[in-house]
C-alpha cells in the first residue's frame, strides 16, 4: 500500500533541496557563514527525508533493510543539527547587533576582533555539533530505531543524562539567540532614521534590503524553532520517566545493537516536515531577489539557452535598463518642463 506522506515527503524534500541551492550559494558569497551553515543542515535533514520515505515505505518489518551504516550516520547528524541550527541563529543575530552598534559602525574592525567573530561563528556552528555527535554515546539507548516513512531515529536512555547532555542544549542556545534578537530590534527602534547611514558606515557588505530579509527570516524561524524546542524538551522529559540510575553498563548491554522497527500506519515525525518548510520559507526571502535572479539567468545561459530567449542576454538587458533610464530622465524632464510652465503662468 502506498501512503500520502511516503509519497509527499520525499517530493516535496526534493523540491526543498532545489530552491535552496541558489540561497545557499548567495549567502557563502556573501561571506554570512552561519546562515550558510544552516542550510546545509536544511539540505541534510531534506536528503534524509527522501532516503528514508523510499526505503521504509511498506507495512512489511520483515523485508525492511536494518539500516546499517546508514542509520548510524544519520542519527548523529540529526543530533548535531538539534544545536546547530540554533548555534546559526544565535551567529546571525549577533552579527546583525554588531552591524547597528554606532560605537564600532565607523571603525574597521582590527585582527583581534576579526578573529573573536570568527571564533564564535566556529564555536556555535562547528564545535557544538561536533561536541554533541561525540557526547551522544553516552545517552545513546541503541544504535537506532527505524520508523516506517521516517526512516532512522535516535532512541535516548531513560535518565537524567539525556535531559542533561541532549534535551536541553537546542533551547538553551535559542536563549541568547532571542537576546540578540531583541537587541537587534531595539536598535532598529533607536537608529531607526540613521538605519541606511549606519549600514554604509559598517564596513560590511549588507544592504538595507539584505539586512531586513535576513533578520525577517531568521525572526521567524526563532519563532517557530524555539517553542518547539521547548516542547520537545517537555515531552521527552516526561516519556523518559521514570528515570533510572545511569550506568554505563545498563547503557550499553547486550540488547544495544538490537535494531527495533516500527510500523506508523504511513504517517510520519512532525520534525520531518520542519526542514521541508524551512527550505521554502528561505526561498521566499531569498530566492526571489535581483541578486538570485541574476544567478538563475547565468545557469541558463551556461545552457545555452540566451540563444532562444533574449531576456537571458546580458547586452539586452544592458539596453533595456539604459533603455529605461532614459526614459526616466526624460519622464522628469518633461514633469519639470510642466511645473515650469504653470509656474510662469
Amino acid at each position: 500500500m502506498v501512503y500520502p506522506q511516503a509519497v509527499a515527503i520525499p517530493f516535496i524534500s526534493i523540491i526543498g533541496i532545489c530552491i535552496i541551492i541558489v540561497p545557499l550559494i548567495l549567502h557563502i558569497k556573501n561571506k554570512n557563514y552561519p546562515s550558510a551553515s544552516i542550510l546545509v543542515w536544511f539540505v541534510l535533514l531534506n536528503l534524509f527525508n527522501i532516503i528514508n520515505a523510499f526505503i521504509w515505505s511498506s507495512d512489511d518489518t520483515d523485508t525492511w533493510w536494518d539500516g546499517t551504516g546508514l542509520c548510524d550516520f544519520e542519527v548523529k547528524i540529526m543530533i548535531a543539527s538539534y544545536v546547530a541550527v540554533p548555534g546559526g541563529l544565535l551567529c546571525v543575530f549577533r552579527s546583525l547587533a554588531r552591524v547597528l552598534d554606532t560605537r564600532c559602525a565607523a571603525l574597521v574592525p582590527d585582527k583581534k576582533q576579526r578573529w573573536r567573530n570568527r571564533g564564535m561563528e566556529i564555536l556555535f556552528c562547528v564545535v557544538v555539533p561536533l561536541l554533541s555527535m561525540v557526547t551522544h554515546i553516552f545517552y545513546q539507548k541503541s544504535r537506532y530505531m527505524v520508523y516506517q516513512v521516517s526512516g532512522c531515529i535516535n532512541n535516548f536512555d531513560d535518565s537524567p543524562i539525556s535531559l542533561a547532555l541532549a534535551f536541553i542544549w537546542p533551547p538553551i542556545i535559542c536563549l541568547p539567540a532571542c537576546w540578540y534578537c531583541g537587541l537587534v530590534l531595539h536598535r532598529l527602534r533607536l537608529y531607526r532614521s540613521q538605519f541606511g547611514d549606519i549600514l554604509n558606515a559598517s564596513n560590511s557588505n549588507i544592504n538595507k534590503s539584505r539586512f531586513i530579509r535576513l533578520f525577517s527570516l531568521n525572526f521567524i524561524m526563532l519563532v517557530i524553532i524555539f517553542p518547539i524546542q521547548c516542547y520537545v524538551v517537555w515531552q521527552n522529559t516526561v516519556l523518559s520517566f521514570p528515570w533510572h540510575t545511569y550506568t554505563w553498563s545498563a547503557v550499553h548491554g547486550p540488547e544495544w545493537h538490537t535494531i527495533v522497527k516500527y510500523t506508523t500506519g504511513g504517517n510520519a515525525f512532525f520534525d520531518r516536515w520542519v526542514p521541508v518548510a524551512a527550505c521554502f520559507l528561505v526561498f521566499v526571502f531569498f530566492g526571489c531577489g535581483k541578486d538570485a535572479n541574476e544567478l538563475y539567468r547565468s545557469f541558463l545561459r551556461s545552457l545555452g539557452l540566451d540563444r532562444c530567449f533574449a531576456c537571458l542576454d546580458t547586452e539586452y538587458n544592458h539596453q533595456t535598463s539604459m533603455a529605461s533610464s532614459s526614459g526616466s530622465k526624460v519622464k522628469l524632464l518633461f514633469s519639470k518642463n510642466k511645473i515650469w510652465s504653470s509656474t510662469s503662468r
